[in-house]
């Protein structure tokens, strides 16, 4: 048994993030980040609240991407990370701080504002 913790432990850094994956869930958004820059940005964004989510994706000058997603589901798309320098993701509505999407950055939770 201790073998088989041991060998989870080992392989545990090896499942790193492919992607920007946001999750919507309850009040709270959870932000994990893509581990190592690849030629696309992978972004899924899940909606595991009761509301509908609108959303886009920008760089510092314009908006790349919109989207809708309905609730209890998802969507993801790629950006091909060598045309923009730095990309956000910005939640309309209900509206919401924009998340900053940064390669190898500590996966965080972004508590409801009071």
């Amino acid at each position: 048994m201790i073998k088989y913790f041991l060998l989870f432990l080992i392989c545990l850094p090896s499942f790193a993030s492919e992607a920007f994956i946001i999750t919507y869930k309850g009040s709270k958004v959870y932000v994990e980040n893509q581990a190592k820059k690849n030629e696309f940005a992978g972004l899924i964004v899940k909606n595991e609240t009761f509301k509908r989510l609108i959303g886009q994706v920008k760089n510092e000058d314009s908006v790349i991407r919109r989207v809708t997603i309905k609730p209890g589901e998802s969507r993801s798309f790629q950006i091909k990370h060598s045309e923009y320098k730095k990309l956000y993701y910005l939640n309309l509505s209900p509206a919401s701080e924009t998340i900053a999407l940064i390669i190898g950055k500590k996966d965080y939770e972004i508590p409801k504002k009071k």
